[in-house]
C-alpha cells in the first residue's frame, strides 16, 4: 500500500452505520418517554404553568425531530457513499486481475 493511500474497512463501516441506526432508534424511543413525561405533567399543572410547559414541549419535540432528520439523512448518505466505494473498488480490483 502506497503512504498515504486512503482504505476503507467496508464491515466496519457497515457496523458503525448500523450501530448508528439502532442509537437512533433507542432515541427514538427515549423521546417517546419524554412526551409520556410532558403528558404527566400536563395533568398537574393548569393555567399559565401548562401553556409555558406546552411550550417547551412543542420546541424540544421540533429539536428531537430535526435531529432525527438529520441523522437519518446523515446515515443514508453514509451507506450511499459505503455502496459507492466498494462497487468502485471491486471495479478496480477486477481491472487490475484482469490485467494480470
Amino acid at each position: 500500500m502506497a503512504e498515504g493511500q486512503i482504505t476503507y474497512d467496508h464491515n466496519a463501516i457497515d457496523a458503525g452505520l448500523s450501530d448508528a441506526g439502532s442509537y437512533l432508534a433507542k432515541a427514538r424511543a427515549a423521546r417517546g418517554e419524554i412526551e409520556q413525561m410532558f403528558l404527566s405533567l400536563n395533568e398537574i399543572y393548569g393555567g399559565q404553568a401548562a401553556a409555558a410547559l406546552n411550550e417547551v414541549q412543542k420546541k424540544i419535540s421540533v429539536q428531537f425531530e430535526d435531529m432525527f432528520n438529520k441523522t437519518d439523512d446523515t446515515i443514508k448518505h453514509a451507506t450511499d457513499q459505503n455502496i459507492g466505494m466498494k462497487a468502485l473498488d471491486n471495479a478496480n480490483a477486477s481491472e487490475l486481475f484482469s490485467i494480470v
